[in-house]
């Protein structure tokens, strides 16, 4: 499952409407290629203004149509990974001191 940076192209054409499209691509890079393959998608002509570039982040297809778990809850899991060791250290520590 290989993971892709997911961005959001909006675009104005010579008539002023608005159109935008989400791509995913290997490189977190705004390329002409990506421009151009933008523009194909929504048909609009090459006379066309970028209005914005939004990344949503790097994610596989299957995380960016289902959602992803809250970040809150993984920097909790890291942060009690990390917390474990110098927790049992200092327990180690304290037994050995109080023999």
């Amino acid at each position: 499952m290989s993971k892709k940076y997911y961005v959001s192209l909006a675009f104005a054409d010579d008539a002023g409407r608005t159109r935008s499209i989400t791509l995913s691509t290997p490189v977190k890079a705004v390329t002409a290629p990506l421009i151009r393959e933008a523009l194909r998608e929504l048909e609009l002509g090459e006379n066309s203004a970028l209005l914005s570039v939004s990344w949503f982040g790097k994610m596989s297809e299957k995380q960016y149509v289902d959602g992803v778990t809250p970040i809150t809850v993984m920097r909790l899991l890291s942060l009690l990974q990390w917390a474990i060791v110098p927790v049992f250290i200092a327990y180690l520590i304290y037994q050995a001191a109080t023999q």
